[in-house]
Parts: structure tokens; C-alpha cells; sequence
């Protein structure tokens, strides 16, 4: 069987085209180069801002370092926010080949939001004003649980890698008038690898800039933190 990317683009947008406005569909692919997550292609982008440029959600990182997709073959309906603090409801469909290799995830992205309002004004109709309670009392036994306005969101949509850096480590101190001694930047290097940063798609340029060092001292950074950590195994 082939996996060509251009199928499940084609896929991307079929099913956009199904779903319709309120749902982001993203294509995060695995480049087998250097094994970096890219988005290949994203429709309805407009819900969390994210472009073709933008990098791989944390979560998702999260769920590729974790191995999550030998397990199953999707996961559903967590609760994610973009960077405009819309909570949108988020789905992974893991893209495998015959060994179970993962090649990419399938993510869709609903926005409520409009429905949420809707509803509202058609409660507001009737004047239930504690309609929450009622639901509950009529549907003790439903399956499907609506998404908690309380609960922390498993998924965070940034739009570029620097916001995904600045979620790991504190913007104040990769501020450009501090002064970074070696041992500093490799524990830096070391945070965001065991956060997956390095994983997603140019990565390595971005740090480096931000660091003000090369980009081989950032792989010999990596070389550096793998020995230590075999070391301790």
C-alpha cells in the first residue's frame, strides 16, 4: 500500500468540505529526513489562526513521544484552546502504515461556539434560566459529556514555534540582555528536547537564533544531553 501525502491532502479537504466552516482539519506529517512534524496542510485555519508554517501542538507531541498510537488508532474529543482563548473541541486520527509506524495525524478542531450561542438564544426563548440543572436531571446516563468550562485544556494551538518555546521556558530568561553562559543554554536545549520541541519543523534554526549560537552547537548540545542521559540508565 502506498502512503502518498497527497492522498490524505486530498482527504484533508474532503473532509473539511464535509464537515463544513466550524471545523479545522490539519494534516501534521512526519518528514522521513529527519523525522520533524510539519503541518502539510490545514483548512478552516481562520478557528485557531495556525497557518501552513505553524508548528505541531504540544499535545500531539506528546502523544507521539508517548507512543500513544500503538495503543489505538485515534483519540477523542479533549478540550483544546487557541492563542485567541478559544476553546475549540479536539480529535486525533494517528496515520500509520502496516508496522505500525506512525506517518502522520489527522486532526480535526470543532468550534462550538456558534451552536453554544444558538442554543442560548433558543433557551433565553423559553426563559430557562437554570437549564444546566435540567440537562443534568434528564440525561444522568448520557454517554457524551459537554466540555467543561473548568477543565484545563489538553491541547494548546499556537501559531508559531516561538510561542511554543516561550510555553517551556521563561520568556524572561531568554530575554536578549541576559547573558547565557554554556552550561545554561544546554539546560535550556535539554528542557525543550524533553518536551518534544525538537520534533517539530525548523526547530532547530529557531532555537539556535535564540540562543545566538550555530546550529551544530544545538546538535552538539543534543549529543552532549543524550550521553548523560545514557549515562544514568
Amino acid at each position: 500500500m502506498a502512503y502518498d501525502l497527497n492522498e490524505y491532502i486530498k482527504l484533508t479537504k474532503f473532509i473539511s468540505a464535509v464537515l463544513g466552516d466550524n471545523y479545522e482539519i490539519v494534516l501534521h506529517w512526519r518528514d522521513s529526513k529527519d523525522s520533524s512534524y510539519y503541518i502539510a496542510d490545514i483548512e478552516n485555519s481562520y478557528i485557531s489562526g495556525r497557518t501552513i508554517n505553524s508548528p505541531i501542538t504540544g499535545f500531539a507531541l506528546n502523544l507521539v513521544n508517548n507512543k500513544e498510537y500503538l495503543k489505538k488508532d485515534f483519540v477523542t474529543n479533549y478540550k483544546a484552546t487557541t492563542d485567541e482563548s478559544t476553546e475549540v473541541q479536539g480529535s486525533t486520527f494517528f496515520i500509520k502504515n502496516k508496522n505500525n509506524s506512525l506517518l502522520g495525524l489527522l486532526c480535526i478542531n470543532f468550534n462550538p461556539q456558534e451552536y453554544i450561542k444558538a442554543a442560548k438564544n433558543i433557551l433565553s426563548l423559553a426563559n430557562l434560566t437554570n437549564v444546566a440543572n435540567l440537562i443534568n436531571k434528564n440525561n444522568s446516563s448520557r454517554d457524551i459529556e459537554p466540555m467543561d468550562k473548568n477543565k484545563v485544556s489538553q491541547e494548546y494551538l499556537h501559531q508559531n514555534i516561538a510561542d511554543v518555546v516561550y510555553s517551556t521556558i521563561n520568556p524572561e530568561i531568554l530575554n536578549s540582555d541576559v547573558s547565557l553562559t554554556p552550561d545554561k543554554k544546554i539546560e535550556i536545549v535539554s528542557k525543550l528536547k524533553s518536551n518534544g520541541i525538537f520534533q517539530i519543523k525548523g526547530a532547530i534554526s529557531y532555537v539556535s537564533d535564540l540562543l545566538q549560537v550555530s546550529e551544530p552547537s544545538i546538535y552538539r548540545y543534543l549529543k552532549t544531553i543524550e550521553k548523560n542521559e545514557n549515562k544514568k540508565q
